[in-house]
């Protein structure tokens, strides 16, 4: 059995560095001034440029180099405390869900790494350059996503078996419920621009995942079992 310590540090250091990837997220991509109204439900580099196209070089500079120190610290931090409060469904699960967690973390600081990339792409606004580096860019933008949603849906299962340190509630509080809610949200609100619409949209990732490392880390704060 680990101290309680190790537990805490490691939902602390989830929240702060999820905040801070939040804080990436709207230095590399916020903006009031593009036209939403252009935008869909999309990942395509032509989708995400219209965001972006307005930032100074130097804020997609800050930004990216925020994202590659805080996605890495935030991800890993949640999928291991997220691990500690499942294993008593099982340690097979729980280690499954580690590596699995692990190997996502790692696809999805490759595809933020390309924000700045795909943004000095669209500023070119050559149709070619721009469908190549889309071959590159949306598929791995797709391929983050339905594998985090899989993740997502497979510790959802775990806890409502009961079997884990999580009482059932957790789970309106877990990314899956919070990324469903503030996406409908932003697409539903009636001003194409208005600020928090483009908040939810430009943080739909780091902010459920932030949101559930502050939960997990209130839930599990003192739990005396905890153990890989």
């Amino acid at each position: 059995m680990m101290s309680k310590t190790f537990p805490r540090v490691l939902g602390i250091t989830a929240i702060f560095s999820g905040l801070l990837a939040i804080t990436a997220d709207m230095v590399s991509i916020f903006t009031s001034a593009a036209d939403l109204s252009k935008m869909r439900m999309s990942l395509s580099l032509q989708n995400i440029g219209i965001l972006q196209v307005q930032k100074p070089h130097s804020q997609l500079v800050l930004g990216h180099y925020l994202a590659l120190v805080a996605i890495p610290i935030a991800g890993i931090s949640v999928v291991v405390h997220t691990s500690l409060g499942l294993k008593p469904a099982g340690r097979g699960l729980s280690r499954l869900f580690t590596f699995s967690g692990l190997f996502i973390v790692a696809l999805g600081v490759a595809y933020h790494a390309l924000f700045g990339v795909a943004a000095e792409v669209v500023r070119n606004a050559d149709p070619v350059l721009i469908a190549a580096v889309n071959a590159y860019y949306e598929p791995l933008g797709i391929l983050v996503s339905v594998l985090f949603l899989v993740m997502v849906l497979g510790w959802t299962l775990l806890i409502l078996t009961g079997r884990t340190h999580y009482p059932r509630w957790v789970l309106l509080c877990s990314p899956l419920p919070v990324l469903a809610t503030t996406t409908t949200f932003a697409f539903l609100l009636p001003v194409p621009n208005v600020p928090i619409r483009v908040f939810l949209m430009v943080t739909n990732m780091n902010l459920p995942i932030t949101l559930w490392a502050l939960v997990s880390t209130i839930v599990l704060w003192y739990k005396q079992d905890l153990d890989f």
